[in-house]
C-alpha cells in the first residue's frame, strides 16, 4: 500500500476557536493521532494557530496531554527562506483580484524584493492588504510594504468581531434584493443589491464607493463584488436560507468575479444550501459565465480550471462544454506554463471532458513546454535552472533528444566556468550546484569532464560544511535552544529564481485606462 499523508487544516477554527468541539471530538482526535503515529506508512499534519491551540488546551484537558505536546512543531515566519517567501508572495498576487496593471507592478525587483526581505513578512498580512486595498491603492506594492512596516497588533481581530456582531444581528433579518439595469450600455451593467439591515437600515453598500468602480475599454462599470466580510456574510446568510433570488443575481452578474464569489459562497462549510440551488440553476450559472467571459482580464488558465471544477461540482455539461471550446486556444499564446500543466491534469481527470479534447490539449501543452525549454536553453544554464525551479520539477524533466543534448552542453559550459573561477560561489549557491551536478550525473555527462566535476563538487562540499557550521554556531546562541536558524541574507541564486517566476506577472494583459 502506498504511504499516505493526511492534512487537517485549521482543525480548531481559522481565526478563532470554534464555539465548541463536537461530542467527544477531542478524544477522537487523540485516537486518530495515536493510530497514525503507530502506522509506519501514514502521517498526519494538523495545522492551527498558536493562540487558538492555547485556548483549546485550556478548555479541553485532553488537548494538553503528552500525545499532543510531543507532536507539536512551531513554524515561525522567520523560518521561511527567501525562495519560500517569494513563492508565497507570487501565489497571493497571481490569485488575487488585483487588476492586471496592479499585478504588473510586482514583476519589478524593486517591488517584490522589499516584501520578500521584510523582517515582518506575513502571508496573512499580505493577503489582507491585497483584499482590502486592491481598489483604493494605486501602488499596491507600496501599500504592502507600509502594512508590513506597521503591522496591527492582532491582525483580523476587529474584522472578526465586526463579522460576529453582524452575524448575530442578522438572525431572522429579511433580505430584499433589487437588481438595477438602468445603466446597461455597451455591455456595461450596474448590479446593486439593496437590503434592509438591522434596525431598518441598509447594509453598507454605498453605490458611489471608489472600491465599487471599475473602468473597462473606456466605459465606467460599477461592480458590487461583495468584498467586505460583513457584506459577504450578509448575502451568504440569506441566500443559504432561501431568502434571496439567486437566479436573478446570476442573470445580473456583469463581471466574472461576481459569479466566482457566488460559487465560493456555496463551497464554504455553511454554504451547502447555496450549492444545492446552484445545482438546480446550472444552466443559469453557465449563461452567467458566458456573459461575463470578456471580464476575465488575465489568468485565463486559472479561470478555466475553476470553471471545470465548478462544472464537476454541480454536474453542468454546458459549463464543461464552455471549457472544452476555450482550452484549445490557450497554448498558442499563454506563457503560464504551470497553469497550462494544471489545466491539462484537470482535463485528464474530468468525467465531463471528451478524451479526444483532453488528448489534443495535452499535445498542445507538450509543444508549449518544449518551446519554453528550448528558449531557456538558448539563453544559458542559469535560465534553465531558474525555470525548472519555478515549475518545481527536476532539471531535465520533459527534455529528450536534441533538446536534452543541448541542455547537457549548457550544463557542461556552466561546469567549466565554475571550475575555472569558483570565487563567486557562496553558501547560498549550494542548491544551484547540487542541481547542476545531479543533472550531469543523471545523464552520465560528468564523465566527460571528470576533473572539473570533482573540483566543483569539492567546492559544494566545503560550502555545505561551512553552512552547517554557521547554523550550529547560531543555534548555540539562539534562545530557542537548538532550533535551526536560517541565515539572514537573501541568496543570490534564490533571488534569480524568485525574479524568474515574478516576471510572469509582467505578462498580465492591459485592463484599459482608468
Amino acid at each position: 500500500m502506498c504511504p499516505q499523508l493526511f492534512l487537517y487544516d485549521d482543525f480548531l477554527g481559522q481565526t478563532t476557536l470554534l464555539p465548541q468541539l463536537g461530542k467527544n471530538e477531542d478524544a477522537r482526535l487523540l485516537s486518530v493521532l495515536r493510530e497514525i503515529r503507530d502506522a509506519p506508512d501514514k502521517a498526519l499534519v494538523m495545522t492551527t494557530r498558536d493562540y487558538i491551540l492555547g485556548e483549546a488546551r485550556r478548555k479541553h484537558d485532553r488537548l494538553a496531554t503528552d500525545d499532543v505536546r510531543d507532536a507539536l512543531t512551531s513554524i515561525r515566519l522567520t523560518d521561511l527562506d527567501p525562495l519560500t517567501r517569494g513563492r508565497i508572495l507570487y501565489n497571493h498576487i497571481h490569485r488575487s483580484a488585483l487588476r492586471p496593471r496592479q499585478k504588473r507592478q510586482f514583476a519589478a525587483r524593486k517591488a517584490w524584493l522589499p516584501v520578500v526581505r521584510h523582517r515582518n513578512f506575513s502571508p496573512r498580512l499580505i493577503e489582507e492588504t491585497l483584499r482590502i486595498d486592491l481598489k483604493r491603492e494605486p501602488d499596491v506594492a507600496t501599500a504592502v510594504v507600509a502594512n508590513l512596516n506597521n503591522p496591527p497588533a492582532d491582525l483580523g481581530t476587529h474584522r472578526r468581531e465586526r463579522t460576529h456582531r453582524r452575524r448575530r444581528a442578522l438572525a431572522g433579518d429579511p433580505l430584499h434584493v433589487r437588481v438595477c439595469r438602468t445603466r446597461r450600455t455597451g455591455g456595461d451593467v450596474d448590479l446593486v443589491s439593496h437590503g434592509i439591515g438591522p434596525g431598518g437600515g441598509r447594509p453598507p453598500l454605498p453605490s458611489r464607493a471608489p472600491s465599487a468602480r471599475r473602468n473597462h475599454a473606456g466605459h465606467r462599470r460599477r461592480l458590487r463584488l461583495l468584498a467586505q466580510p460583513s457584506i459577504a456574510d450578509y448575502f451568504r446568510f440569506h441566500l443559504a436560507a432561501g431568502r434571496g433570488q439567486l437566479d436573478a443575481l446570476l442573470a445580473s452578474c456583469g463581471d466574472m468575479r461576481q459569479v466566482e464569489r457566488l460559487v465560493e459562497a456555496g463551497r464554504l462549510a455553511d454554504g451547502g444550501a447555496i450549492l444545492v440551488q446552484l445545482s438546480q440553476l446550472r444552466e443559469e450559472l453557465a449563461s452567467a459565465v458566458l456573459g461575463a467571459e470578456d471580464t476575465v482580464d488575465d489568468g485565463r488558465e486559472d479561470h478555466l480550471e475553476w470553471a471545470l471544477d465548478t462544472a464537476e461540482t454541480i454536474g453542468s455539461s454546458s459549463l464543461a462544454d464552455y471549457v472544452a471550446k476555450r482550452v484549445l486556444e490557450l497554448p498558442r499564446w499563454s506563457e503560464n506554463t504551470k497553469g497550462l500543466l494544471r489545466l491539462a491534469n484537470s482535463l485528464d481527470g474530468s468525467r465531463l471532458i471528451a478524451q479526444e479534447v483532453s488528448d489534443e490539449f495535452r499535445a498542445l501543452v507538450d509543444d508549449h513546454v518544449s518551446g519554453q525549454i528550448s528558449e531557456r536553453v538558448s539563453t544559458g544554464w542559469v535560465a534553465v535552472n531558474n525555470w525548472y525551479a519555478h515549475l518545481d520539477e527536476p532539471i531535465g524533466w520533459f527534455a529528450e533528444g536534441t533538446l536534452l543534448d543541448d541542455m547537457v552542453e549548457r550544463a557542461l559550459e556552466e561546469l567549466r566556468e565554475l571550475a575555472a573561477d569558483p570565487g563567486g560561489l557562496r553558501e547560498t549557491s549550494i542548491g544551484f550546484l547540487e542541481g547542476l551536478l545531479s543533472f550531469l550525473a543523471d545523464n552520465d555527462a560528468h564523465l566527460l569532464h571528470e576533473e572539473e566535476f570533482r573540483a566543483v563538487d569539492r567546492v559544494r562540499e566545503q560550502l555545505t560544511q561551512a553552512r552547517e557550521a554557521a547554523w550550529r554556531s547560531l543555534a548555540e546562541r539562539s534562545p530557542d535552544r537548538g532550533r535551526p536558524v536560517k541565515l539572514p541574507p537573501v541568496p543570490h541564486h534564490e533571488q534569480a529564481v524568485v525574479a524568474e517566476f515574478m516576471s510572469d506577472l509582467g505578462n498580465a494583459e492591459s485592463d484599459g485606462p482608468g
